[in-house]
C-alpha cells in the first residue's frame, strides 16, 4: 500500500490430486515483481478442490488471477 501498486497476476497452478499445490508458475506479470511475488507465495498455501475423472480425483492445470487493488478510504 505504501508504495501505491496496484495489479493483477495470473498464476499456472497444478492442483495435485490431494488437493494441494504443486508448481506455481508465473501466467502473465502485474509488471511488479513485488505483487507477482506476493500471489506466489500465497497461492502456495492455498488447498484446491481436485478435478475428478471417474470419480477420482486427479492432477490438473489451472489459471488462477490474483487481483491487488488500493481502496480508498
Amino acid at each position: 500500500m505504501r508504495q501505491n501498486i496496484q495489479g493483477v497476476v495470473t498464476l499456472r497452478v497444478e492442483v495435485l490430486p490431494d488437493g494441494t499445490g504443486g508448481q506455481v508458475l508465473l501466467h502473465e506479470s502485474s509488471g511488479s515483481e513485488l505483487l507477482d511475488d506476493a500471489a506466489i507465495t500465497t497461492v502456495r498455501t492455498w488447498r484446491f478442490q481436485p478435478a475428478t475423472e471417474n470419480g477420482k480425483p486427479v492432477r490438473q492445470w489451472v489459471n488462477v488471477p490474483i487481483t491487488f487493488r488500493l481502496s480508498t478510504r
